[in-house]
């Protein structure tokens, strides 16, 4: 992507990247508004900017952080099966199943009685 205007020399949005570095010229006039145009595969969009008054003392852009993804863990992937908590949660799963069975039992005959 590419952004161009009258106040900036054109810059190129690197490929993966969200944003880029342009440092106004100058020679811009405090309160004047001026077309931007981003162009992308061929598609452009027009945006107005207005230049707000001042001059920071320093001038040198500050660097921008570098944007990262999210580094997700495994979570339940196959990557993180371990055959003992795989047997403890079997082992809690059928404890589950066969204490509902005896209440479902006893209530059964409860019921019957």
């Amino acid at each position: 992507m590419t952004v161009s205007s009258g106040v900036f020399d054109t810059v190129v949005v690197p490929r993966g990247s969200t944003s880029a570095v342009a440092t106004v010229d100058r020679d811009a006039r405090a309160g004047a508004s001026y077309r931007v145009t981003f162009t992308c595969g061929g598609v452009s969009a027009v945006k107005e900017l207005t230049i707000a008054g001042g001059r920071p003392a320093d001038v040198t852009p500050a660097p921008y952080p570098v944007p990262r993804g999210v580094h997700a863990g495994e979570g339940g992937s196959a990557a993180g099966f371990d055959l003992q908590e795989i047997g403890l949660g079997g082992a809690l799963v059928a404890g589950s199943v066969a204490v509902a069975y005896r209440f479902a039992r006893r209530r059964a005959a409860e019921d019957g009685a």
